[in-house]
């Protein structure tokens, strides 16, 4: 039974989901509230990652409805919803050689707006990001040049620093 003072963060309710008209997901509901921490397993091909994409808003359900905080996902701008939700995807596509903390970087876009260089709370949020997930010293090496395992960790941090 849900408490008065537990709110929910992430519902998703009857969502169906897929590709080209085909479902991969079907009338899925579950909700997690603040605080929980809640896996997602199944073999491949089960829907998990679409799963993931429609929570982000990065595909929108064929039925169903996807509420955060209370609001529907559809009402968020992008800007408001990266700033409380963060996707960390499986690989790390780079087509451009950027540094570690070039990339971390990135999960500040949320909060600067075009041109605007860097606040100090904005390197320093992207420095804190880089420690936590120990890529700090890897800081000034181009992503192209990491192992799995730490790109996986710099992807962490972009979504860290992103503060969702």
């Amino acid at each position: 039974m849900e408490s008065a003072n537990v709110s929910m963060e992430i519902e998703a309710l009857g969502v169906t989901a897929g590709y080209g008209g085909e479902p991969v997901l079907r009338d899925v509901s579950f909700s997690v509230s603040t605080g929980d921490l809640t896996g997602i397993i199944g073999p491949n091909g089960a829907g998990k990652t679409t799963l993931l994409r429609v929570l982000s808003g990065a595909l929108p359900p064929a039925a169903g409805k996807v509420r955060v905080r209370g609001r529907a996902l559809g009402a968020f701008g992008r800007r408001a919803l990266s700033r409380v939700v963060a996707f960390v995807p499986q690989s790390l596509n780079v087509p451009v050689a950027f540094t570690v903390s070039e990339y971390v970087a990135i999960g500040r876009t949320p909060y600067v707006h075009g041109w605007t260089r860097l606040s100090e709370h904005d390197r320093w949020v992207i420095r804190h990001a880089m420690e936590v997930t120990d890529v700090l010293a890897l800081a000034d090496r181009t992503v192209d040049e990491l192992s799995a395992g730490e790109r996986q960790r710099v992807l962490v941090a972009m979504a860290l620093a992103q503060e969702p």
